[in-house]
Order: C-alpha cells, then sequence, then structure tokens
C-alpha cells in the first residue's frame, strides 16, 4: 500500500491544475518527483516536488532537470537520514489513468533501485465524474506490464469527511484560485526556495 500525507497531495493536485486549469487547448502534462521512505511493505509518501511540465500528451525530463534532481537527492542525503525518491507522478489531463509505454520505461529507474516504488497518475477531469481523479501504479514483477496499487491519503481530519469530499473540496479551491489569480509558477518557485519547500 502506498501512504500518501496530505501536504504532497495537495501539491501534486496544485501541480496537475496549474496547467490544465484553463482551455483544453492549452492543457499540458506535468512530471514531479516523490520523496518519502519505505515502511515494511508500505510506501509513505511525505513531499511531493513539481519539476516541469510539457505538451497536452507528452512530458520528459530535461537536462537541467536532471542536474536538479541530483541537488534534490544530495540534499535529502544530507539533512535526513530516511528521505528519498520513492517514485514519480504525473499527469495525462483528459486521456485516463494508464502508464504509456514511455511511463514504463521512466519507472523502471525507479523501481529497479526500490522495488517498492510508485508511479502516481492524475486525470483531473475524472474528480468532476465524482472520481479520485487518480491511480497509484507499480510495474509486475517480470516488468512486463503494471497494475494498481492500493493507496491511501493519511493524516486527514475526521471533520474532513469522506477522501473524495475532500478532493474535491481540494480541487475546487485551486479551480478557482487559478481562475481568480495570476498563476505562480510552482516549479520555479520550487527551484528558488528549495530548502523552504522541503523543510529541511
Amino acid at each position: 500500500m502506498v501512504l500518501i500525507k496530505k501536504k504532497p497531495f495537495s501539491r501534486m493536485l496544485h501541480h496537475v491544475i496549474e496547467h490544465a486549469n484553463r482551455l483544453k487547448f492549452g492543457w499540458k502534462e506535468v512530471y514531479g518527483l516523490l520523496v518519502g521512505y519505505n515502511k515494511g511493505n508500505h510506501v509513505l509518501i511525505e513531499d511531493a516536488i513539481p519539476i516541469t511540465h510539457g505538451s497536452s500528451i507528452h512530458v520528459q525530463f530535461k537536462m537541467d532537470d536532471y542536474i536538479f534532481a541530483a541537488t534534490i537527492n544530495d540534499l535529502l542525503v544530507e539533512k535526513t537520514n530516511k528521505l528519498f525518491f520513492v517514485g514519480w507522478y504525473h499527469s495525462h489531463p483528459g486521456l485516463g489513468l494508464f502508464l504509456s509505454g514511455t511511463d514504463i520505461i521512466n519507472h523502471l529507474g525507479f523501481q529497479n533501485l526500490n522495488s517498492l516504488a510508485c508511479a502516481i497518475v492524475f486525470d483531473h477531469t475524472l474528480i468532476e465524474l465524482e472520481e479520485d481523479g487518480f491511480m497509484v501504479f507499480r510495474l509486475n514483477s517480470d516488468f512486463m506490464g503494471y497494475h494498481p496499487i492500493k493507496y491511501r491519503i493519511i493524516d486527514l481530519k475526521q471533520s474532513e469527511k469522506t477522501k473524495l469530499n475532500r478532493i474535491e473540496e481540494i480541487y475546487y479551491r485551486y479551480v478557482h484560485y487559478f481562475r481568480k489569480k495570476t498563476i505562480i509558477n510552482t516549479e520555479k518557485e520550487v527551484r528558488n526556495n528549495l530548502k523552504r519547500w522541503l523543510l529541511i
């Protein structure tokens, strides 16, 4: 099972909606890294770091993204004794929840190092259909194909009702925010304030 804290979940959804909130022709896929640790047979996600965005149907790391990821990794090693990259997240705006062939190749890099590594895929349009709007995947043991894995958003208060209601609440708050405000480039903000973002 993958245990997702509320803070990284909110950060992922914020990043997704930041690039898929206006007119559909402007939607873009996003890519970010998941920071956490293994706890027995579970993965605990402590943070999510927005890295980049691409086109409406494709996103990939560029050279400076690899350099930035290495900087994050060095900082995690220096400041903590347990946090590391436990996977990645990305979005398929309006396309559904699945891993493409390219996604599977990307995830091999994570799962070869950590058999519990996970890939989270978002499609924000499903939230409006009263679905969770995301799924968590892991590659099969033979790396031929993939399967969904169970997850739970943890540290929600009782007053935050059901998981779906909480997801919808966060989603609509961000949609409203982005329609009213000038969009702050989250990826740029993270790069300029990494230590503050990670709180380490």
